[in-house]
């Protein structure tokens, strides 16, 4: 993965964690905490194929 797409994905991430925070929902919240967690999924991965590469 290219490194402005890791950067996407992890401000992405921040952001979701932010609207998890400030939601008052709770199936909002949960919500915003599966996409964080699937944006830093994606970024884990790409970290690990960059290190396997390297």
């Amino acid at each position: 993965m290219r490194e402005p797409d890791q950067s996407y994905y992890q401000r992405r991430a921040e952001a979701e964690l932010a609207h998890a925070q400030q939601s008052t929902l709770k199936p909002v919240v949960q919500a915003h905490y599966e996409l964080a967690e699937a944006y830093l999924r994606k970024v884990s991965l790409a970290e690990r194929a960059e290190g396997a590469t390297s």
